[in-house]
């Protein structure tokens, strides 16, 4: 099948100009480089695949975006951080809150693609194939963001979430303890940090870890199970919670159980939302680089509206954050 590079080479000029001839812009382009890509695509019968590619499309500037739950502090700073990388690209961003449910996500999806955005970024709630097939036969550019699909067919930027969860555990050891529980949560990125902090664990007879019931993403949802937790004689000297909003609500239910933090009940958690440099003592936190994920996400997604390029998945390092809810100084850093 032709494709893009091949009309590249045929009229002797870059993918991103071809680009620019088919799709009307949003660049200039020289009349006699356009008759070349023109006669180019005339020689080898290309046509652009896909709804995002009819004979005449226009450029819209436009990416859309679907995120599981607005409302969450992660979602909502990773959002705002895409967005900001969008404008730098000159690019408006649209956003979509599926609410965790797969058939809002596949709806907003399709008002994406009916309304001609030139790319989409996605925070999958499911990974459902009827999302995977839509986007598959659009033929628009996309690129799956934290929660990725399975296999390497479709672009991706996600976390080391298994070296965070080794980093979190790790240092709660150094810390001294040995009766810790790890909070978990509905999704195969908390599996993976719990995958990693087990992983530091294994084979040695000195240290207990529990593992909670899976608590939905809510403050409301982890302050309950904490409550729980901390209510028995035989509670944890450290907690580990998968993401930050299930800090913040174990954090709530040490103070009503009257239990100091540190001092009386340690806790390292997983985001490095902004809100965790505030709280008090301030939450230790596997930091998630906002800014970069954002950044590698938009790039990648231009990149792949610009010419054919090919799926790409990208793993970004992530870092512990040192604060007082584990007994280290408090850093204010926000990530």
């Amino acid at each position: 099948m032709v494709n893009r590079n091949d009309v590249a080479r045929r009229a002797g000029v870059s993918t991103a100009v071809v680009s620019y001839v088919m799709n009307g812009g949003p660049r200039v382009v020289s009349e006699e480089a356009r008759a070349k890509v023109m006669a180019a695509v005339r020689e080898l019968g290309y046509r652009p695949n896909g709804l995002a590619r009819a004979l005449k499309l226009q450029r819209t500037a436009v990416l859309g975006i679907v995120v599981p739950d607005s409302s969450n502090p992660y979602f909502a700073e990773l959002a705002r951080a895409i967005e900001e990388a969008a404008h730098s690209h000159g690019m408006t961003l649209l956003l979509g809150n599926s609410a965790e449910d797969p058939a809002r996500e596949l709806a907003y999806l399709s008002t994406f693609l009916n309304g001609r955005v030139d790319g989409i970024l996605i925070v999958s709630s499911s990974r459902s194939p009827d999302i995977i097939d839509l986007l598959d036969e659009s033929g628009l550019p996309s690129v799956f963001v934290d929660r990725s699909p399975v296999g390497n067919q479709h672009s991706a930027i996600e976390v080391d979430n298994r070296a965070g969860g080794r980093e979190a555990m790790a240092h709660l050891l150094e810390h001294g303890h040995r009766d810790i529980t790890v909070m978990v949560g509905p999704s195969a990125e908390s599996d993976e940090r719990m995958e990693g902090a087990l992983e530091v664990v294994a084979g040695r007879d000195d240290v207990r870890v529990r593992q909670t019931s899976s608590v939905r993403f809510a403050r409301s949802a982890a302050y309950a199970a904490a409550r729980e937790i901390l209510a028995t004689d035989d509670r944890p000297s450290a907690v580990f919670t998968i993401a930050d909003e299930l800090a913040i609500g174990v954090l709530r239910a040490a103070a009503d159980a009257g239990l100091r933090v540190p001092e009386d009940l340690a806790l390292v958690s997983f985001d490095g939302i902004p809100e965790a440099a505030f709280t008090a003592p301030g939450l230790s936190t596997i930091g998630q680089p906002f800014a970069r994920i954002a950044q590698e996400a938009v790039g990648l997604l231009m990149a792949m509206v610009d010419s054919d390029v090919k799926p790409r998945r990208v793993v970004l390092p992530v870092a512990l954050i040192r604060r007082g809810s584990c007994g280290c100084p408090d850093d204010l850093r926000i990530t």
